[in-house]
């Protein structure tokens, strides 16, 4: 079988996203459900690259589509954490992606029978900072996984996620 790792950059992609809008949240926890649009333009130049830009994404250029969906999901985790630590009054500092991996099966690119083109694992670290304990960093992760709308995207496909969050020594 062939596989395929797509792996992040170590640089931030949350360069324009540091402060979310809890209004984009505004149905959690049981309150007055609202609809938002999200909306972007995207361009690919001759050498491949996705070039992104969006109001609440700023710009943002990733090597394909992949490291865009990749992309997409760290950003959501960064926000739907943002908004959850805040209910708890806790101040998240720091997020940075240690390492992060999407493993494809190129074979289902391929049209091969039976094989996904999704990704079948994403695996990696994600460093965070902030004025939690460990325990509460656990149950922040446990609430994003279960809140957040890529996350949730993503384990619909029965795509497998295993993502350690560790607190920042």
């Amino acid at each position: 079988m062939l596989k395929h790792f797509f792996r992040t950059s170590r640089e931030s992609v949350f360069t324009s996203l540091t402060k979310p809008s809890i209004a984009m949240f505004s149905g959690a926890e049981g309150q007055k459900t609202s609809l938002k649009k999200y909306s972007l333009t995207a361009k690919a130049d001759q050498n491949g690259k996705l070039h992104l830009k969006g109001k609440e994404l700023g710009e943002v250029t990733f090597q394909n589509a992949l490291e865009a969906n990749l992309g997409s999901l760290l950003t959501c985790e960064h926000a739907t954490l943002k908004f959850w630590a805040r209910t708890k009054n806790i101040e998240i500092t720091g997020f940075e992606v240690k390492e992060l991996n999407g493993i494809i099966d190129t074979r289902g690119f391929g049209g091969v029978p039976g094989v996904p083109s999704r990704f079948l694992e994403v695996n990696g670290l994600i460093e965070i900072d902030g004025n939690m304990t460990d325990k509460q960093l656990q149950e922040l992760h446990e609430r994003v996984a279960k809140s957040c709308p890529v996350y949730d995207l993503y384990q619909a496909a029965g795509v497998k996620m295993d993502v350690k969050w560790v607190k920042k020594a």
